[in-house]
């Protein structure tokens, strides 16, 4: 919904470009409309396996929560690609704390999910282990870092988190809600 993209724009200094690659129109409707009145920020249609940038274009590359949507291999083949000599591949990834509301949320999802399964190995395959990263040919050293952060929201807001997820989708279509 642009959480990732309005937080690069506020954290790099002016002058970039940030180029929002999305496949799905309806969340490129969305980015679209919520930075229409920024021009250093414009949205395309593409996919991480092919990424419409020329090559070595790009200062920094970022996958902010989509890294386990992605083709691993294609993905690191096309973010070397569009890197310029020097840039930073960003995989980016939020874990939760439990607390009482998520719990029960991500313990209604888990029961009424065909697409969760066990939802710990689902959790531990969406980012890649440092040594993984290492291995990645065109890449030369591989960090980890986690930085504590924490949001407040209204009871709107937590809808609003939950209905981009794919995993709940799943579970408005069957229940036809």
């Amino acid at each position: 919904p642009g959480n990732s993209t309005a937080a690069m724009k506020a954290a790099l200094p002016g002058g970039w470009l940030i180029t929002a690659v999305e496949l799905g129109a309806d969340m490129r409707r969305v980015l679209a409309r919520s930075f229409s009145d920024a021009p250093c920020v414009q949205v395309v249609n593409g996919r991480a396996e092919a990424i419409p940038l020329p090559d070595g274009s790009a200062g920094l590359g970022a996958a902010c929560t989509a890294y386990h949507w992605v083709d691993r291999v294609g993905f690191f083949r096309e973010s070397a690609r569009v890197l310029a000599p020097g840039g930073v591949l960003a995989l980016v990834r939020n874990r939760r704390v439990p607390c009482p509301v998520v719990t029960a949320l991500d313990g209604y999802i888990a029961a009424h999910s065909v697409e969760v399964g066990d939802y710990a190995l689902r959790e531990a395959g969406k980012e890649p282990s440092v040594r993984e990263l290492s291995d990645v040919e065109g890449f030369t050293t591989a960090r980890s870092r986690t930085y504590a952060w924490s949001e407040t929201r209204d009871a709107r807001g937590m809808i609003d988190l939950y209905l981009t997820r794919s995993t709940m989708w799943g579970i408005v279509r069957r229940r036809g809600l």
